[in-house]
């Protein structure tokens, strides 16, 4: 499975997994959950196009993108934020979920990866992917940006899936790499020049999050109403 197919990718708008068009005979329903990983990419399409070449980054808005990776034994779910009109919310901010195989080599606008060891035996896809509907994370909306650049909300977002992980216990406070949500969270990853052995340098910064805003208020979409699958 490549990353530019978008055969596997959901828009969640639908308040179950299966109303969103899953298939209810897929394979990461019954894999058992390895890790987590929260991925930060360079651009809203990284996971979904190919390398792309940054001579300069400003200081304007947000332009990480986020991703929440959620690794089975063959197969890997990845939930992001995308700066799309909702019809549901009335607003910007639509999550997507990507079904990809966990041996793929990582984007190479991959610029920071934190993981997360599952800590809760024989916990199943299904049971991952449900929590999201459980806990409205489907209904987010993201806010304009002060600056030029994308609505804000994302790292937002990311961190309250990520607390929600630790308060059912299936992960822990700290990442592998020994470090707290906040202490990667608040930070904009910037690339910088590719080397002679083709690895990137990185610099990163202090950037506050900025909240966008759950919306526990919004109805349910008219029985009618299509599901986006397959990338809409």
């Amino acid at each position: 499975m490549a990353y530019n197919s978008q055969k596997d990718t959901f828009w969640l708008i639908h308040d179950t997994l299966y109303s969103n068009g899953f298939p209810r005979n897929h394979p990461i329903l019954l894999q058992s959950i390895r890790c987590f990983h929260v991925d930060a990419l360079t651009h809203v399409s990284s996971k979904l196009y190919g390398r792309r070449d940054y001579s300069e980054y400003s200081n304007s808005g947000p332009k990480n993108q986020w991703f929440l990776v959620i690794e089975g034994e063959t197969l890997q779910a990845c939930l992001s934020l995308q700066p799309c009109d909702n019809v549901r919310t009335g607003g910007c901010g639509t999550l997507t979920l990507q079904i990809m195989g966990c041996y793929e080599r990582p984007p190479l606008d991959l610029l920071q990866r934190q993981t997360y060891h599952c800590l809760r035996e024989r916990l199943t896809g299904k049971a991952v992917l449900e929590t999201i509907f459980f806990n409205g994370w489907h209904k987010y909306q993201m806010m304009p940006s002060l600056e030029p650049g994308s609505p804000c909300g994302r790292r937002h977002h990311m961190r309250a899936m990520l607390y929600d992980l630790q308060d059912t216990g299936w992960i822990g406070t700290r990442s592998v790499q020994d470090l707290e949500i906040s202490d990667y969270l608040e930070r904009e990853y910037i690339p910088g020049q590719w080397t002679a052995d083709n690895t990137r340098q990185l610099f990163s910064r202090s950037f506050p999050i900025r909240l966008g805003q759950f919306r526990p208020d919004v109805g349910r979409l008219h029985p009618g109403y299509p599901f986006l699958a397959g990338g809409g």
